[in-house]
C-alpha cells in the first residue's frame, strides 16, 4: 500500500500546503499528510458515509475537513486551489478507472499544483501492453 502511494509522498514531503484527496479509504495518506508540519490543511472528499463514519474518527485535527460527497461532481467555492490533489477512488485496477482519472485531472488541472491517481501508471502501462497484445494477434 506504501508502496502504490509513494509518489504522493513524496510531493507532499517537498510541497506542504493544502492537500486534496479522493477517497478516504484508511487514512494512510490523511495520517501521512498531517504529520507533516508544511501541510497547512488536508480536505477529503469521500464518497461512502459509512466509510467516513468508520474512519474519521480516528483522524481528528483542526487542518482536516471530511466532506461526504463524490469527488466528480463534488462542488468547491470558485478559487480553491490546492498544492496536491490525489485521486484514489477506485476499488480495484482496471483500466477502464483511466478515463475517470483523465476526468479528475483535467477538472483539478488549474486548481492544483501537481496531481496524481491512485496506479495511473502502472494502469497506462496494462493498456499499452493489452493494446500491443492485441495488435500482435
Amino acid at each position: 500500500e506504501i508502496e502504490d502511494h509513494r509518489d504522493v509522498m513524496k510531493e507532499i514531503q517537498r510541497r506542504g500546503g493544502r492537500i486534496l484527496i479522493h477517497g478516504l479509504g484508511l487514512g494512510m495518506i490523511v495520517k501521512f499528510a498531517l504529520a507533516e508540519d508544511r501541510v497547512s490543511h488536508v480536505d477529503v472528499v469521500e464518497l461512502d458515509q459509512e466509510v467516513v463514519d468508520l474512519v474519521a474518527p480516528y483522524y481528528v485535527d483542526r487542518r482536516l475537513t471530511i466532506h461526504q460527497g463524490d469527488a466528480r461532481s463534488f462542488r468547491w467555492p470558485a478559487g480553491t486551489r490546492w498544492s496536491i490533489v490525489w485521486h484514489d477512488i477506485w476499488d480495484d485496477l482496471s483500466i477502464d478507472n483511466l478515463k475517470q482519472m483523465a476526468a479528475l485531472l483535467r477538472r483539478f488541472g488549474r486548481r492544483a499544483d501537481w496531481q496524481g491517481s491512485w496506479s495511473m501508471d502502472y494502469l497506462r502501462a496494462q493498456r499499452r501492453w493489452e493494446r500491443r497484445s492485441a495488435a500482435r494477434s
